[in-house]
């Protein structure tokens, strides 16, 4: 055979089949696009050495290693409706008297041609709108970009040895399935419907009970920590239970209709469902797929854009003052109080002769250790060795202990507290006894209502419950409480000294302030094990979190787009694959009188039938989602859940739209195909 014989066979293949391939091949392209445009920013290093800068790199980093491996799942998943639609043409080769070797060959070529197509249009575009999404990138970091354009070599070189390897692998797989298939398989392999799943029924309750189980998780759960660990078990199970689902509804749907008479024997629904029928466990699995990606873009769009529009309500709850200080100390000595007074007047001096114009300023020290709660009491058992994984977050707990003349002074309060008694505040917890064993520590609990108008903020960001004591003697219970030591016999409770203040400074001045607070603070430390010092500012931390929810928010963008191109890509093979499969169908039904009025009924049944499952499912998911999805939120420091609710509704109303679109589009190629167009 001459030399272009092959190559001019592949050629001929993707022409005649263009309507199938040419999606194909630019959906392909665009994942290599939106992989190399993140693969660009995450080794672009557009900000230097500004707060926030390494956070972002490392979320686009994330972002690149989830794009390659959805790449490789969703190419070699469409590639399996090419293969079906390819194989019957191969097989006549094979009747034409073509080996096996040389139909590999073909397919080898077609692999080659479309995977050039693919990785060179994606480059060229990727290269092209590279510096509009490295603007847009700095444009939500609220930064000054640079519009010169450059090429990453380390992109290019990432991007085109990972795809080539996606293609390589799917040519081996698609040259196994010719080596294991014959002649007559190849000819008649449109036309092989795939057989109803067994025990469909036990099949679909057990999707139910999984799905159900999932659903308990998210709507049981309280505590943000335990969010973060249950959310990826979650969502595995709601994944297997939606794959479970719809394939044992697709089955038991086609099998209640077919036996409704009324229903079945019409002319608009005689066709659609006897033709699904056969084809019932890849109708669901696709359909699953589309309902995933769904949920999935609906999920990170409202997360990632809560994030980014919130961040000033995180900001204010994270550092709840332009200027915060804080020294960290382990273990306890009787002189604490002398050192946190004169911490307090080393910066009060400091800020007065610097004349700071201080607006509002507070200061408040306590101590700090970590129990479990345990029978309504604090069980102080935890340290280093505790095997974490077989803890009970919801149980695990933060406890605050402040004495009651340091809560007066700080608060401007006159609360009376004898010896054992002390006042409680709790956050995520509750049902403590009214008297609490705090380790060794009894202390009767009274009525009084307290407020820590300075330290509680940070409670509502913490990971795991939060509470407050106020004591009536410091002393005895923090000596009491230091006793329990880790067990290299180290001191497992801390001092925490905290101060406080607005001031009226511009932000360049409010930073440089700050940095002349650490240097007082470094040489003002109290003795001891310092275990942290540091001085935040709100407003060089704002910094920070535009970069890493700038980034968060671009990368949900980015995704959801791949996620949104794929689900209509599998809706419209899905059209496609059917339409072929049904032509003959139709065409019999037209010559015993149907109508293209019916045929049109014929095809809205069976669309609006399955069309709308997925996104209606997605919705659910979406719903029972939210719970875990605000706690999670909640360790972020966001607490805006009227902001939630209407980013959610918007992105569910967006989304919506977008798959009504998708389905008018795509069952018109399913009525041209049927047609015989």
């Amino acid at each position: 055979m001459k030399t272009l014989f092959f190559p001019k066979m592949a050629v001929s293949t993707i022409s005649k089949n263009k309507k199938l391939y040419i999606p194909y091949i630019i959906t392909s392209a665009f994942m290599v696009m939106i992989y190399y445009v993140l693969d660009f920013l995450s080794n672009r290093n557009m900000f230097g050495n500004m707060p926030g800068a390494s956070s972002m790199m490392e979320i686009l980093a994330i972002g690149t290693g989830v794009m390659t491996i959805f790449s490789a799942l969703f190419i070699m998943y469409t590639n399996t409706f090419l293969a079906k639609k390819r194989k019957k043409e191969l097989g006549l080769y094979n009747i034409l008297g073509m080996k096996k070797s040389n139909i590999i060959r073909i397919v080898w070529w077609e692999n080659l041609i479309i995977m050039t197509i693919a990785i060179l249009g994606g480059l060229i575009t990727g290269i092209l709108l590279s510096k509009l999404a490295e603007i847009i990138l700095v444009f939500l970091s609220d930064e000054i970009p640079d519009y010169t354009l450059t090429i990453s070599g380390d992109a290019l070189t990432n991007t085109v040895i990972k795809f080539a390897i996606i293609y390589i692998v799917m040519f081996v797989i698609n040259t196994l399935s010719i080596i294991g298939s014959n002649t007559t398989n190849l000819l008649h392999s449109e036309n092989m419907g795939e057989k109803p799943p067994k025990a469909n029924w036990l099949m679909g309750s057990l999707g139910i009970i999984i799905l159900g189980a999932a659903y308990l998780i998210a709507i049981k759960i309280e505590q943000p920590l335990s969010a973060v660990n249950i959310f990826f078990v979650a969502v595995i199970m709601v994944i297997i239970a939606t794959y479970l689902i719809f394939m044992a509804a697709s089955v038991m749907i086609c099998r209640i209709l077919q036996k409704n008479k009324k229903y079945y024997y019409k002319s608009n629904h005689f066709v659609s469902v006897s033709s699904m029928a056969y084809r019932m466990k890849r109708n669901g699995a696709g359909l699953a797929s589309i309902c995933i990606l769904l949920t999935m873009i609906l999920v990170m769009i409202s997360s990632t854009t809560c994030l980014y529009f919130g961040q000033q309500n995180i900001l204010g709850v994270r550092y709840p003052y332009n200027i915060n200080a804080t020294i960290n100390r382990y273990g306890y000595t009787p002189e604490d109080r002398d050192v946190t007074e004169k911490l307090n007047n080393t910066l009060e001096e400091f800020l007065k002769e610097k004349q700071v114009p201080v607006t509002a300023a507070a200061t408040i020290s306590y101590y700090n250790i970590v129990g479990l709660i345990q029978d309504g009491n604090i069980k102080i058992d935890l340290n280093s060795k505790s095997d974490l994984s077989f803890v009970d977050y919801e149980s695990v707990c933060s406890v605050s202990i402040v004495g009651v003349e340091e809560y007066n002074r700080s608060h401007d309060k006159k609360l009376n507290l004898g010896k054992d008694e002390a006042c409680i505040l709790t956050y995520k917890t509750k049902n403590l006894n009214k008297d609490l064993m705090v380790g060794d520590c009894m202390l009767h609990i009274v009525d009084d209502e307290i407020e820590f108008n300075t330290i509680t903020k940070s409670a509502s960001v913490s990971a795991i419950s939060s509470v407050y004591l106020v004591v009536g003697d410091i002393d005895n219970v923090a000596n009491t409480l230091s006793k329990n030591k880790d067990v290299d016999m180290s001191d497992i409770m801390w001092l925490s000294w905290n101060y406080f203040f607005d001031t009226s400074l511009d932000v360049d001045s409010q930073i440089a302030l700050t940095n002349e607070i650490d240097n007082l603070l470094a040489s003002n430390a109290p003795e001891g094990d310092v275990t942290n010092m540091y001085t935040d500012c709100r407003d060089r931390e704002k910094g920070d979190f535009l970069k890493t929810f700038g980034a968060l928010l671009f990368l949900g963008v980015m995704l959801s787009m791949v996620f949104l191109i794929a689900a209509v890509l599998i809706i419209y093979y899905k059209q496609i694959t059917e339409g072929y499969e049904d032509q003959s169908r139709f065409e019999i039904m037209q010559k015993v009188g149907m109508t293209d009025k019916d045929i049109r009924k014929s095809i809205n049944s069976q669309m609006l039938l399955v069309f709308f499952i997925p996104i209606v499912f997605a919705f659910l998911h979406l719903g029972f989602a939210f719970p875990l999805i605000d706690k999670i939120l909640l360790l972020f420091g966001l607490f805006n859940m009227e902001l939630l609710i209407r980013v959610t509704v918007i992105s569910a109303i967006a989304l919506g739209l977008v798959y009504v679109l998708a389905y008018k589009m795509t069952t018109k190629i399913y009525y041209s195909i049927v047609k015989g167009n």
